[in-house]
C-alpha cells in the first residue's frame, strides 16, 4: 500500500486525481491541520505495510516542499525540508516527489544529507512531470520511471505538467496587445487584471488556479510594467514572479509595476515569491493587506536565501497583520545570503507579531546580511504587534548581521516589548544588529510595556533554554550610533532607545555586547522603570556570561536606565559610558545614586583617554592607567568680539556654527551667601552679583551693572573663594585666558539635594567629590578654523586675521598661545567626528585637548576631568 498526499494547488487537474492506482491511499494535506494528526489517521486505517508515500504538487517556484508549513523560517534542521515532513518521512522507507524543476544544487546536497540521516530513498524530478510532450513520470535523481507505480492508463487522458509557472520565453508575443517583448525584456502594455493576463500567456482553458499561478523568469530576463498596474482582483497570491540566474549579475529583474487588491498565501510576497535566491526589484509598489504569516508586500519569505537580492525604490500601503511580515520583505531576508533594501518605505499600520515596516522577523539569519539603508515607515505598531518595529522585526541581525542606515519611522509604538526601528532580539543569538543615523518619532505608549524608540526588548539576549543541559554560547551584539527618539515613554519598563532586559536572560558561558554612541531622547519619561535611554532589567542573567554595554555621547532629559533587576550588578560591566548631556534644563533632575549604585563602582569614575581609541572614554575602573606619555601641541585662540556690545578676553571662538557655545555669562553656580571674596593682582577677572529671590546666582567674567572687579596676581595661577562645603576658583592659564572651576565636597542626608551648573544631584546619606572644571577651548594643531574666507588650519592663522563666531559674528584675533604638553593623560586630544553629536554637527572633524568641554544647544558635553567618587 502506498500513501499519496495532495496539495492544493492540484485540486483543479480532476483527471489526475482520478487517475491513481487503486493501491494507492490519496489524502489532502488540507484535511489535516498537523502531521500528526495525518500520521494518527493512517494509523487508524490498518493499511498494513506502508513503503512508498508520495507528494504531488505543482512546482510553486521554489524547492523547499510545501506541505505543513507552520513554524517561523529558520527553526527547522533542515532548510527545503521541515521538521514535519521528516517525521512523516522516518515511517516509510520510500519517498517520491512529483513535481517540476527541483534541479538546485543545494537542494540535492540536503537531500542526500537527509536519505543519509534517516536510512531512506528520496526521489524526484529534476525536469517537468507530467504527460508527453511537455513532461514525463521520470524520477531522474533515481532514473526511476514512476508511471505505473502510481497511476492507471486513465493519466494519458490529462492533459499537463505539474508546474504552476509561465515561462515567458517560449511564447510569441509578436501580435500581443498585452506584452511587448524586445530582447530578454518583456514590457506591460496596459493596466491589467491577473486572470486577463494569465489567460493572455498561457493560453483560454490552461488558466489553472490562479491564485497558484505565477510568471517564470529566467537568467537575464526582465519585467518591465512600464508603469501600469495588475489588479489581482480578489485573488491570493504567493507572488506573481518566481526568479532565475546564478548571481546577481545575470539574474531576473521586476521594475516599474505596481499590484493592487488580493491577498497573500504563506510566506508569499505581491511581486516576488518565497525562496527567491538572485533577484533585483526597482520602482514597484502594492496595496493589498499583508496578511499572512513570514510575508512581505513587496518580496516574500527568504529573499536573496543563499544568494543576493536588491529592492529599490519600492513601497507597500497595505496593513500588516501576519506575524513575522514586513512591508517590503518577509521573514529572513538574506539568510545565509545577502539583501539590500534602499529607499523603501511602508505606510500600512503594523498589528503582527514579530513584524516590520519593512523587513519581516530574522533580518540577515543564518549568517545572511541585510542591509537596509534610506527606509521609512509611517504606520502605527498597534496593541497586539508583540515584539515588533517600525523597519525590521523581531530577531533583526539573529545568528547573521543587519544593518539599518539613515531609517525612520513616525507612528506611536503600541506593541508590547516593540521598536520604533528593530523590533525585540535585535542582535540576538550570536548575531550583530546596527542601527545608525536612524530616528523615531512616535509615542512609546504605556501599553508597550518593555518597549524602545529604536529597539524593543531583549537587545544582544537569548531566551530559549538549553537543549540537554549542553553548554551554550549564545549571546549577541547590538551597535546604535546617531539614533535618537523624540517620543514620550508612557509604557512601563520602556526606554527611549532600547527596551527592557537589554543584554538580559542569556544561557551558560554566553557572550553579549551593546553599544550606544551619539545617541539622545527628547521625550518625557513617565512610564514605571522606564529610562531615557534604555528600559529596566539591563542585565538580568541565568548563567555565567560576559556583558558589556556602553553608553557613549548619549543625552536625555531623564535617567539613562530605568531599574535593574538584583544581583545584575555581579553580571554588568559598564565601560567607555559618557554619561553626556544628563540634563537639558537647569532644573533637571540626575540620581547618580540609582545609576551609579547599580554598577557596583568601588572607586572614582573618571574621564579619561586612552590612545588606542579616537573618542574620550569614561571608564570605571579602580586604578585607571595613566602613566601615558604624548606630546601635544595646544594652541590658545585670544581674540575681541566686533559689533557685540561687549568685550572679554576668553575664547569664544566656534569652529562650526552653533557648535562651541562659550558663554562665560551662562556658567553659574547657587550659593546662599551675599558675598564672594577673591584675592590677586594685576590680570582682571570680573564677578557680577545678581539677587535670584532666596539664592544669589554669580556670573564669571561679565561686563554689567554691579560688576566686582578682582585681580589675580602675577606670580600666582589660580584664586578660590569659598561658601559652605562649595570651593569656586578661578584659574590663570595665559595672559587673558582663564578657566572656572567648581570643586565641592559634600556630606547628604537623606533628601538633600544640590545644583551645580545647572545640574542636579540627589544623593541620600552619601559623600560626594565633584571636579567640574570650565576651561576655554584650546585647539590643536591640526584643526580647521572657520573664517570669512573659509576654513583654515589654525596653524596658518596669525595676529590680525578674522574668524567666525557663533550667532555669525566676526571676531579679530588678538593674540595666539601655544604650548606642549607631555606626559598628561589627563589632557590627551580627542577627536570628535563630524556629524557625531547630531545631524551636521559638528560639520567638520574637531580635536579638541582633553581638559575642555563643548555645549551644545543647551547641553553640556562634560570633559574627561569631571570625577564622581561614592564612598
Amino acid at each position: 500500500m502506498k500513501i499519496v498526499i495532495l496539495h492544493d494547488s492540484v485540486s483543479n487537474d480532476t483527471q489526475l486525481i482520478n487517475s491513481f492506482n487503486s493501491d494507492c491511499c490519496v489524502l489532502w494535506e488540507k484535511d489535516f491541520e498537523s502531521v500528526d494528526k495525518l500520521i494518527t489517521h493512517v494509523d487508524s486505517l490498518n493499511l498494513g505495510a506502508l513503503n512508498n508515500i508520495c507528494f504531488v504538487y505543482h512546482f510553486p517556484g521554489y524547492h523547499s516542499l510545501p506541505y505543513f508549513r507552520n513554524t517561523i523560517s529558520g527553526e527547522d534542521k533542515y532548510f527545503y525540508v521541515n521538521d514535519n515532513l521528516i517525521e512523516l518521512f522516518k515511517k516509510f522507507k520510500i519517498v517520491d516527489v512529483l513535481s517540476c524543476n527541483l534541479n538546485n544544487s543545494k537542494f540535492a546536497e540536503e537531500i542526500k544529507k537527509i536519505e543519509d540521516d534517516l536510512n531512506v530513498d528520496i526521489r524526484y524530478s529534476v525536469n517537468k512531470s507530467g504527460n508527453n510532450p511537455n513532461g514525463d513520470w521520470i524520477l531522474e535523481s533515481d532514473g526511476a520511471d514512476v508511471r505505473n507505480i502510481y497511476f492507471t492508463d486513465n493519466i494519458n487522458n490529462w492533459n499537463g505538467v505539474l508546474n504552476d509557472g509561465i515561462v515567458l520565453s517560449g511564447i510569441d508575443f509578436t501580435n500581443s496587445n498585452v506584452i511587448e517583448k524586445v530582447g530578454t525584456t518583456y514590457k506591460l502594455l496596459n493596466n491589467i487584471t491577473w486572470s486577463v493576463l494569465v489567460t493572455a500567456l498561457a493560453g483560454a482553458g490552461n488558466e489553472g488556479i490562479l491564485n497558484n499561478r505565477f510568471i517564470q523568469l529566467g537568467s537575464n530576463e526582465i519585467f518591465d510594467g512600464n508603469n501600469k498596474v495588475i489588479d489581482l482582483d480578489g485573488i491570493t497570491t504567493s507572488g506573481l514572479f518566481a526568479t532565475g540566474g546564478t548571481s546577481i549579475d545575470d539574474c531576473s529583474e521586476i521594475k516599474n509595476l505596481g499590484v493592487t487588491g488580493g491577498s497573500l498565501n504563506y510566506f508569499g510576497g505581491y511581486i516576488i515569491r518565497e525562496l527567491m535566491i538572485f533577484f533585483k526589484v526597482s520602482n514597484c509598489h502594492s496595496t493589498g493587506n499583508i496578511n499572512a504569516p513570514e510575508t512581505g508586500g513587496i518580496c516574500g519569505n527568504l529573499a536573496g536565501e543563499n544568494g543576493v537580492c536588491t529592492i529599490t525604490n519600492c513601497y507597500s500601503t497595505g496593513n500588516i497583520s501576519g506575524e513575522y511580515s514586513g512591508g517590503i520583505c518577509g521573514s529572513a531576508v538574506g539568510s545565509g545570503g545577502e539583501c539590500a533594501i534602499t529607499n523603501c518605505y511602508s505606510t500600512g499600520n503594523i498589528s503582527g507579531e514579530y513584524s516590520g515596516g519593512i523587513c519581516g522577523a530574522a533580518a540577515g539569519a543564518v549568517g545572511g546580511v541585510c542591509t537596509v539603508t534610506n527606509c521609512y515607515s509611517e504606520g502605527d505598531i498597534t496593541i497586539g504587534a508583540t515584539y515588533a518595529g517600525g523597519i525590521c522585526g523581531s530577531y533583526s541581525g539573529g545568528t547573521g548581521e543587519c544593518t539599518v542606515i539613515n531609517c525612520h519611522s513616525t507612528g506611536n509604538i503600541s506593541g508590547l516589548e516593540s521598536g520604533g526601528i528593530c523590533g525585540a532580539f535585535a542582535g540576538a543569538v550570536g548575531g550583530t544588529c546596527s542601527i545608525i543615523r536612524c530616528y523615531s518619532t512616535g509615542d512609546i505608549t504605556s501599553s508597550n510595556r518593555g518597549g524602545g524608540g529604536i529597539c524593543g526588548s531583549y537587545v544582544s539576549s537569548y531566551i530559549l533554554d538549553d537543549i540537554d543541559g549542553i553548554d551554550t554560547d549564545y549571546g549577541g551584539t547590538c551597535i546604535i550610533q546617531h539614533c535618537y527618539a523624540t517620543g514620550n515613554i508612557q509604557g512601563e519598563g520602556s526606554g527611549g532607545i532600547c527596551g527592557k532586559n537589554m543584554c538580559d536572560n542569556l544561557t551558560v558561558n554566553s557572550t553579549s555586547e551593546c553599544t550606544i554612541e551619539y545617541c539622545y531622547t527628547t521625550g518625557s519619561t513617565s512610564g514605571a522603570n522606564s529610562g531615557g535611554i534604555c528600559g529596566s532589567d539591563t542585565g538580568s542573567t541565568i548563567g555565567n556570561i560576559d556583558i558589556t554595554v556602553r553608553y557613549n555621547f548619549c543625552e536625555s532629559i531623564d535617567d539613562i536606565i530605568g531599574s535593574i533587576t538584583d544581583g545584575a550588578e555581579d553580571y554588568v560591566t559598564l565601560v567607555d559610558n559618557h554619561l553626556v548631556s544628563i540634563i537639558n534644563k537647569s532644573n533637571d533632575e540626575f540620581d547618580f545614586l540609582t545609576y551609579n549604585g547599580y554598577l557596583n563602582i568601588g572607586g572614582d569614575g573618571e574621564f579619561y583617554y586612552d590612545t588606542r581609541y579616537p573618542y574620550p572614554q569614561l571608564i570605571w575602573q579602580l586604578n585607571p592607567i595613566n602613566s601615558q606619555t604624548s606630546n601635544n601641541k595646544i594652541t590658545t585662540i585670544d581674540f575681541d568680539v566686533i559689533n557685540s556690545g561687549e568685550s572679554k578676553t576668553s575664547a569664544r571662538h566656534s569652529i562650526v556654527d552653533k557648535l562651541f557655545e562659550y558663554y562665560e555669562d551662562i556658567d553659574y553656580f547657587y550659593c546662599n551667601k551675599s558675598s564672594l571674596g577673591l584675592t590677586g593682582g594685576a590680570n582682571i577677572v570680573k564677578v557680577h552679583r545678581k539677587n535670584t529671590g532666596d539664592s544669589y546666582a554669580e556670573y564669571i567674567n561679565v561686563v554689567a551693572n554691579e560688576s566686582i572687579y578682582v585681580s589675580i596676581s602675577e606670580n600666582e595661577n589660580h584664586a578660590t573663594f569659598s561658601y559652605g562645603e562649595l570651593n569656586v576658583y578661578v584659574e590663570f592659564l595665559q595672559t587673558g585666558a582663564y578657566r572656572v572651576v567648581h570643586s565641592s565636597e559634600f556630606n547628604y542626608r537623606d533628601g538633600d539635594k544640590v545644583t551645580i551648573n545647572g545640574l542636579t544631584l540627589s544623593f541620600g546619606g552619601v559623600h560626594v567629590f565633584l571636579d567640574d572644571p570650565r576651561p576655554i577651548p584650546c585647539l590643536t594643531e591640526d584643526t580647521l578654523v572657520l573664517t570669512p574666507d573659509g576654513y583654515k588650519n589654525i596653524t596658518k592663522l596669525k595676529t590680525g586675521d578674522s574668524v567666525k563666531c557663533e550667532k555669525n559674528r566676526t571676531s579679530r584675533i588678538r593674540s595666539i598661545f601655544s604650548t606642549i604638553q607631555s606626559g598628561n593623560s589627563q589632557s590627551y586630544p580627542y577627536i570628535i567626528p563630524s556629524g557625531s553629536i547630531a545631524r551636521n554637527y559638528p560639520k567638520e572633524q574637531i580635536k579638541l585637548s582633553g581638559d575642555h568641554l563643548i555645549k551644545y544647544k543647551k547641553n553640556w558635553i562634560l570633559p574627561r576631568k569631571f570625577k564622581l567618587s561614592k564612598r
